[in-house]
């Protein structure tokens, strides 16, 4: 610091935005309702996957890539991240027309939001094993 301190002067500090994670892990407490509060989910498919080529186009459209970490927060996921992953878990058939629902950040089909959220539920599952209780 560039000022002096006098005993029982008082200090402030700006922690900055941050999640919880790193406040729990850096200062020993974490924010309730903390509005920074995320935790990454990355979304890919391989090169090899069935319409690639055409999903990644989208993926872009979308403004992502793949293995974009997705930020999951208290809230869920944004609009944009679903309609990216909506894209990644899309059948062969529900690519056909899922181009105009997906940039309108609608549902694809019923089968593909199960998968959404069962990606979802995979994903979350996996950041929790990192931390067992």
């Amino acid at each position: 610091t560039q000022t002096s301190y006098q005993p029982g002067d008082e200090v402030l500090l700006n922690y900055d935005p941050k999640n919880n994670a790193d406040f729990l892990i850096q200062y020993g407490f974490v924010i309730e309702n903390n509005e920074h509060d995320y935790v990454g989910v990355v979304a890919s498919i391989g090169e090899d996957a069935p319409d690639y080529a055409e999903k990644n186009m989208l993926v872009k459209h979308l403004g992502f890539s793949m293995g974009h970490s997705h930020k999951f927060t208290i809230n869920g996921l944004d609009n944009a991240s679903l309609a990216c992953i909506r894209v990644l878990c899309a059948s062969a058939e529900e690519m056909k027309g899922a181009v105009r629902r997906v940039l309108r950040r609608e549902p694809v089909t019923p089968r593909n939001d199960e998968c959404l959220y069962q990606t979802m539920v995979s994903a979350i599952e996996g950041l929790l094993d990192k931390y067992p209780t």
